[in-house]
């Protein structure tokens, strides 16, 4: 258990690591690719406002704008001051067209890696997209509407791109080297953070072996004392009340200590072939006469000659254990069916499906979550026959065990128990 339960601290403090660092990850990467395409954007406005004419205007004042065009907004002059080398470095196409998009006049002086002929091209694909802006291959468009008709203005954005993806790279490479860095250290002081728990555990594991051997010198001294009592006065009432909860007791202790070995694995199993139908036949056999006794019927759809590898009594008081708890809480008079198929897989593997079900007349109020609790009794008016709220904790320990899946579940006024072996 104390394994386990470090596994899981690593395995919880990891997972928060790699979501932190995921949402770092997709912070700083999606503000830094809002920031670009904006940029992009912006520097498209400035290309088509300027006419192409980058060198000519960029950083200068209003009233020094060539060809009496208007003044660029507040937004795009304030990008072209901060960025006067930003003309040198920008390269790009400018297309005129007319009212109904037929190219007017193309100028590619400003980017030497497209042509003529392929600009054309390109405008004609953007023209077809009906979009006033976006992306096309590694480069940034965008449309405008002017006084003849509308100009549209493609920007290499390569090295932008490159940018973007370095700066990708660069915090994937640095979270995935502090996440293994936070890994070795977690690692390292899990052990010092559970073990006071591990501590008190072991004290109380200690604790209620010793216990319980040591309740069994004065139960064993009640029962023969007991019996000598009835040798000498008889049978009574008294005596029996004496025995049955001697008995009680002695089922209570070895419950808690088989429950306190198997928290720790420490319970053999003996893994072999058997007979999963022959388990189930032999479990509604010898629970029928003690049904019969409270009128409820036991049905059983068993497909026979499935073979499970596993240990065989451990497989045989799960079952065993589930139909105990399906017998005490059934409805007087109702049904218990077991169900034991093999189906079919989503990948091609063999799944055993072993489901047995009782009717319940207080189904409402059943809590499937808190079943396998210990000391868990759904229904109170049940603790005087015996129930300690172990027994589904012990079959529960036994299947983790065992490396069976068990579940529970209601429909209908009905209690479902269901054990999964996957093959």
């Amino acid at each position: 258990m104390i394994s386990k339960l470090k596994k899981k601290f690593i395995g919880y403090t990891m997972c928060a690591v790699i979501a932190i660092f995921t949402v770092i990850i997709l912070g700083i990467n999606g503000l830094n690719l809002f920031r670009t395409v904006n940029e992009l954007d912006l520097i498209t406005q400035i290309i088509i406002s300027s006419d192409g004419h980058l060198h000519r205007s960029w950083g200068k004042p209003p009233s020094q704008f060539p060809d009496n065009r208007e003044p660029y907004s507040s937004r795009e002059e304030r990008f072209m001051n901060n960025n006067k080398e930003m003309p040198f470095a920008t390269r790009f196409f400018l297309v005129k067209l007319d009212g109904d998009m037929n190219i007017l006049e193309l100028n590619t002086e400003n980017i030497a890696s497209i042509e003529k002929e392929q600009a054309e091209t390109i405008t004609e694909e953007l023209v077809k997209k009906h979009k006033e802006s976006g992306w096309y291959d590694s480069m940034r468009y965008r449309f405008a509407e002017t006084e003849s008709g509308y100009s549209l203005a493609v920007l290499d954005a390569t090295a932008q791109i490159e940018t973007l993806l370095s700066v990708l790279g660069i915090t994937l490479l640095v979270s995935a080297a502090a996440t293994a860095v936070l890994f070795v250290i977690i690692y390292n002081i899990a052990g010092r953070v559970i073990r006071p728990i591990s501590e008190s555990y072991e004290k109380q594991k200690q604790f209620i072996t010793n216990a319980g051997h040591e309740l069994k010198t004065p139960l064993t001294a009640i029962s023969a004392n007991s019996e000598i009592l009835k040798m000498t006065y008889g049978e009574n009432e008294w005596s029996d009340a004496i025995e049955r909860q001697t008995e009680k007791m002695r089922r209570l202790i070895i419950q808690l200590i088989s429950l306190s070995k198997m928290d720790e694995n420490a319970v053999s199993l003996t893994v072999e072939p058997f007979s999963l139908s022959d388990a189930a036949y032999d479990t509604a056999d010898a629970f029928k006469s003690i049904a019969a006794r409270r009128n409820i019927s036991i049905i059983t759809e068993i497909e026979g000659s499935i073979t499970v590898t596993n240990d065989e009594n451990a497989i045989r008081q799960i079952i065993s254990i589930i139909m105990d708890n399906a017998v005490k809480y059934c409805s007087e008079g109702g049904t218990i069916s077991l169900a034991l198929k093999n189906e079919k897989h989503f990948f091609g593997k063999n799944r055993i499906l072993f489901i047995i079900a009782n009717d319940y007349p207080d189904a409402d109020s059943f809590e499937p979550d808190k079943v396998f609790d210990r000391f868990y009794c759904g229904d109170k008016s049940h603790t005087s026959e015996g129930s300690f709220g172990l027994g589904l904790s012990i079959a529960a320990s036994l299947a983790q065990n065992s490396g069976i899946a068990i579940k529970t579940d209601k429909a209908d006024g009905r209690v479902f128990f269901t054990l999964c072996f996957d093959l």
